[in-house]
């Protein structure tokens, strides 16, 4: 799968920020290619120093459906450019995968490193384990994909 995202980010509050996003998709599955276009909207509450509530919310113009995590992160930074984020969350489908069952979806554990090239440019890695919540394939068929998994991936992010 490849995405390419476009987000732009403003700090409303000293502990409140506010992304709005636009991510393009395309992935290959058994020899089918598909593409698909989605807007984001994030808020992140910062508590102090010791850790963050974040919300994503997604919204697939393929599947006209909306996906949503809420998550408690806590990150730590090692020195001046490598930073290590741990986050856990929740996911909740609303027919965002359009024949899987509505409501919460999995729980999440996510490790992000982060290495900062440059003022604006950081190179990451991250990795995470997703367990599957109220799982019904008989009833639903986008729910025989709900498993337990692992993942990971590396990406580029460029700050202007």
């Amino acid at each position: 799968e490849f995405n390419l995202n476009i987000v732009y980010g403003i700090k409303l509050l000293d502990n409140l920020e506010i992304f709005v996003g636009y991510n393009h998709i395309q992935s290959r599955e058994s020899d089918i290619n598909s593409n698909d276009n989605e807007i984001s909207l994030d808020l992140a509450y910062f508590y102090g120093k010791e850790f963050q509530i974040v919300t994503n919310i997604y919204y697939s113009f393929d599947a006209e459906g909306t996906f949503a995590e809420v998550a408690i992160k806590k990150g730590y930074r090692i020195d001046s450019a490598l930073s290590i984020n741990l986050r856990a969350a929740l996911g909740f489908n609303s027919g965002y995968v359009t024949d899987g069952h509505n409501g919460i979806n999995y729980t999440q554990l996510r490790t992000n490193f982060s290495y900062q090239l440059m003022k604006e440019m950081d190179v990451y890695a991250y990795a995470g384990y997703n367990i599957a919540v109220n799982q019904d394939k008989n009833r639903y068929a986008g729910d025989e994909l709900l498993q337990d998994f692992f993942w990971s991936g590396v990406g580029l992010s460029y700050r202007f």
